[in-house]
Parts: structure tokens; C-alpha cells; sequence
């Protein structure tokens, strides 16, 4: 349906499809439930779904239409997207007298998924490890980022293109590029009264026009990324005359294994980033013996792929191997983030990833540890390291509780931030055990070489990873007998 609108924006330098495709993936953002429907193991799920996707709705002030082929906004959101559009137009013009900086280096911008989770330096550190293109030393480095401050020789800002024209072009080239820019943005303002849902689309549109005069001086080297999520990719990166190489860095590999769900039928269900990550070569860090993922991606994308040495790990060092002591068996433990149950419409939609699957997951690996505990003559010791530690609805206040209540009523179970340093965590541990699947347990065993499994507690999910020689537990009996092997 995405590929069959029409949003009359006239973008000479992108494909129609590219453009449908960044619309998608903004539209997806308000349809904030596409990770309940993309974990959701209920045939029933579907079955409701199927039925409502066929008449118009309305959800998060979006109207859609998938028979008619229809989607549209609501002027509520119209109005608070025009205001956002004058601020941001405001915004750049009175900062266009920014100050100059070195004009000989060429820029290399950095998407990163673990920017704002990390320090510059460890970034800058992890960049310098790739001494071929485009991680060279001869150029200056933009990190999108709205946390972190520039430091490191790395400038950080949430709107790259416009630093870099603010800061190369002279005070007398912004002046005369400023008025064709605005000109171009009032054009877009008054096509958004007639069709209301491109005012989506400005801040790109923004973009593209910076990004015209921008190719012209030849100043931009490289985009490099390293997060999947749609909502970070703008368009301007798909321009099909650009003069910019893209790079994109894999450093993990679970979005290439899909999961699938028993009993689910006719409904299996795929990753669905693949479409909107555009690259013109892709650098690998994470492989398994028999390079499975390279010829995967060769496979999609039909790009070079390199694989490449892992990233520096962007983790702080809060977990110190002193909490491990010589004669006690490790098992750490890495659950995933919860998805609440919604409602949309008369269809409830629950995911594999909720609070239940959560504390069941973790509930099992205590109760078997503490089992064979009293069985055999060893000391255990579980680490479970949150996915985050951030508080953002009922369930995870909810899940919190639980996890500290498990701790105090279990002495050989420590909850840890997710700030701990994971490599250092994988390599004191005997056994890790995953949610399906999650990263940790590829890097665990392909990595760092250290016995993996994962664990589905409610037997639901099939085991499409079986290549990579780590097995998919689904029972506490098989969890037993696994433990008590260590």
C-alpha cells in the first residue's frame, strides 16, 4: 500500500519508492504497536487484525484505509506539525551566521545506535580501529547525537546537514543560499493546506534542499551507521545523484534471524528494517565459522559485505570480574525490553516480549539453579543485566519490583545495570542464557566463545537459528540438565 501513494513533493533526485519508504517509516512511528505485531504469537491476533486492516481506522491521529489505499492525518496533528515546521524554519535562519571551521577536511557523518549511551572518546576509539575507508584520520567527524557535547575532535548535533552548512559556507553564500531555501519551504508549507499528510516529510525536505548546495562544494565524504531503527535514516542519504559514500556497520546479527512463532500458521513474521537501510557497502563485525550472515546480507542487498573485527565495546566498565569468585559457577542471564498489551479497536494485542514471558523467563533459572543448588555440592552465582534500566510505563515499574524482590529473598542473584560492561560479564560466566534472541547470545558463543543457550519458557517460539550450533531451550527439564552439566 506504501508504494502506491502519491505525495506529489516532485523530488527529482529520489525514487519515488525511497520516498514512499521514508513516509512508511514515520507513519510506523505513530503506529506505535508494530513491535506487538511483529512479536504477537496468537493466531487469534491475527485473525482480529486481519479483519480490522480492512476498514479505515483511526489510531494515534492517523486515518488509514488499506483497501482504498488511503492515509491521511488529522488537522490536529497537521497544526502541531505546521508549528514544529515554523520553528524549525525560524530556527535555522536566525543561526545561520554560525561560526567557520576548518574548511580543507571533508566530513564523515555517524548514526550510531550507542551514541547516547556512551562517552566520544570510546566512539572516537572505535572509529580509529577501521584503518581503511571510510575511517581515515584526514576527516572531521559529525556524530548525530542530542545528549552528548562535542569534545574529542568530534563535533555531536542533532541536525548535521545544517551544522555543516552553517559552518563552511561563508556569511555572503548562506545569505543568497538562505533566500532560495526559504523559498522552496514556503512552497512546501502552502502544498501542505491542500495534502496534509507531507508536512511529515519537512524536516527531510529541509535536508534535501541543504543537501543540494552541499554536493555542489563536495563537502560531505561518508554517511556511516550502525542502527537498524528506521526513524534515524533520512532521506536525504537515498539521493540517487549523491557524491557521499554510505557505509553501514553490523554489529550485531539478531536482526537477520527472524522469529517465528508455533501454531501461528500462515503467519510467520519477518524483520522488516531490511528495506529501509541503505548502503553501499556493509562492514560485518560479529560472523559466525560458517559465514552464514555475510551471505545473508550478500543475499538481500546485493552489496559488498567485509567482515571485520568487532567494535570497541560502548559500554562504561561497571561490572568488575572481583564480583566473581574462583570456585563459584556463573550464569548471567539477558532479558529483553517489555511490550505492554494494547488495544486497537475491539483486537487486544499482546507480544511474546511482556511482562509474563519476563518474569517466568527469569523465575525458571532461579528456580533450577536453586534446585540442583541443593543437590549438588557447588556454589552458583546468576547475573541477569537489564536491557535498560529506564522506567517507562506499568510493566517495567512492575518488573523492577519483581527483580528486586527476587534478589533479596535470593543471595546468588544480582540484578545488574545495564551499563555493565557485558564483556567482562560473558567472560567470567559459564553459561549465558537469553530471551529468543536477543544479541547476547550470539556474542556470547561466536564471539567470546562461551557456552550460550536460549530459553523460550512458554515453548512458543521455533528454533530458526539452528545453524549457529545454539541450541533453543523450551522446558525447565532441558534447562536442568544443561545446568547441571557445569
Amino acid at each position: 500500500m506504501i508504494s502506491d501513494l502519491n505525495l506529489n513533493l516532485n523530488l527529482k533526485n529520489i525514487e519515488n519508492r525511497d520516498l514512499n519508504l521514508r513516509f512508511g517509516a514515520i507513519i510506523l512511528q505513530r503506529l506505535n504497536f508494530w513491535g506487538n505485531l511483529v512479536n504477537t504469537f496468537e493466531r487469534k491476533n491475527y485473525n482480529c487484525l486481519k479483519s480490522f486492516f480492512h476498514n479505515q481506522f483511526h489510531y494515534n491521529h492517523v486515518k488509514i484505509n488499506f483497501r482504498k489505499k488511503y492515509i491521511d492525518i488529522t488537522k490536529f496533528l497537521y497544526l502541531k506539525y505546521l508549528l514544529k515546521t515554523l520553528k524549525l524554519i525560524l530556527k535555522f535562519n536566525s543561526t545561520i551566521f554560525y561560526f567557520k571551521t576548518n574548511q580543507k577536511k571533508k566530513i564523515n557523518i555517524f548514526f550510531g545506535g550507542g551514541i547516547d549511551r556512551s562517552g566520544i572518546k570510546k566512539i572516537s576509539n572505535c572509529l580509529k580501529n577501521y584503518k581503511s575507508e571510510p575511517f581515515q584520520k584526514n576527516f572531521q567527524y559529525i556524530v548525530y547525537s542530542s545528549k552528548l557535547k562535542s569534545q574529542e575532535g568530534i563535533i555531536t548535533d542533532i541536525y548535521p546537514l545544517q551544522f555543516i552548512f552553517k559552518s563552511k559556507f561563508s556569511v555572503i553564500e548562506k545569505f543568497f543560499i538562505c533566500m532560495k531555501i526559504n523559498i522552496k519551504l514556503f512552497s512546501f508549507i502552502i502544498k501542505s493546506f491542500f495534502d496534509k499528510k507531507i508536512i511529515l516529510l519537512f524536516e527531510d525536505y529541509l535536508d534535501l534542499s541543504i543537501y543540494e548546495f552541499l554536493k555542489e562544494k563536495n563537502f560531505l565524504n561518508s554517511v556511516i551507521s550502525d542502527v537498524s531503527y528506521f526513524g534515524l535514516i533520512p532521506l536525504w542519504i537515498n539521493e540517487k545523484k549523491k557524491n557521499h559514500s554510505s557505509f553501514f556497520l553490523w554489529d550485531t546479527i539478531n536482526p537477520l534471524h527472524r522469529i517465528t512463532f508455533k501454531k501461528c500458521g500462515k503467519y510467520p513474521k519477518y524483520d522488516f528494517y531490511f528495506p529501509f537501510i541503505k548502503a553501499d557497502k556493509h562492514f560485518l563485525t560479529i560472523n559466525s565459522s560458517n559465514n552464514i550472515e555475510k551471505k545473508i546480507l550478500q543475499k538481500i542487498y546485493a552489496k559488498p559485505v567485509k567482515v571485520c573485527k568487532p567494535l570497541e565495546n560502548f559500554y562504561s566498565n561497571h561490572f568488575s570480574k572481583n564480583k566473581v569468585k574462583k570456585n563459584e559457577v556463573v550464569i548471567s542471564i539477558f532479558d529483553c525490553g517489555i511490550l505492554d498489551e494494547i488495544q486497537i479497536a475491539d483486537c487486544k494485542i499482546n507480544s511474546f516480549y511482556s511482562l509474563d514471558t519476563m518474569k517466568k523467563f527469569v523465575t525458571d533459572i532461579v528456580n533450577v539453579v536453586n534446585k540442583i543448588n541443593k543437590i549438588k555440592n557447588k556454589k552458583y552465582k546468576i547475573f541477569i543485566k537489564r536491557k535498560n534500566d529506564q522506567v517507562t510505563g506499568d510493566s517495567d515499574f512492575k518488573y523492577f519490583e519483581f527483580l528486586n524482590l527476587l534478589s533479596a529473598k535470593n543471595k546468588n542473584f544480582k540484578v545488574l545495570s545495564n551499563k555493565s560492561d557485558i564483556r567482562n560479564l560473558i567472560k567470567v560466566s559459564d553459561l549465558t542464557i537469553t530471551i529468543p534472541f536477543s544479541n547476547p547470545g550470539f556474542l556470547s558463543q561466536m564471539i567470546y566463545k562461551t557456552k550460550s543457550i536460549y530459553y523460550d519458557p512458554y515453548n512458543k517460539v521455533d528454533n530458526t537459528i539452528r545453524f549457529s550450533k545454539i541450541n533453543l531451550i523450551n522446558t525447565e527439564r532441558k534447562l536442568m540438565n544443561i545446568i547441571k552439566k557445569l
